[in-house]
């Protein structure tokens, strides 16, 4: 299981994956699903658990400023799901 999910609106993920690769962290993308795709993101022994978490929040608010999304959480920050903000 990942230490980390997004879900994303489909294409998404493909227009964000040069961050991904730069943040030297394990991942892994689905992209199975008609309308959504799925990024699993491991902490990898170059990250702390603290700054991990705060890599991926970064990372989140990130995406949803320049793609202009917004997220649920499941609550406990482990899944985060993106969606496009009606304007």
């Amino acid at each position: 299981m990942a230490d980390v999910i997004f879900v994303f609106p489909k294409g998404i993920v493909q227009r964000k994956e040069y961050l991904f690769k730069a943040l030297n962290v394990d991942y892994e993308v689905n992209t199975d699903a008609n309308d959504s795709d799925i990024l699993m993101l491991n902490r990898t022994a170059n990250w702390g658990k603290t700054d991990f978490a705060d890599l991926t929040s970064a990372l989140r608010l990130e995406i949803c400023r320049s793609e202009n999304l917004g997220t649920n959480s499941d609550g406990e920050n482990h899944m985060w799901l993106f969606h496009q903000i009606d304007e």
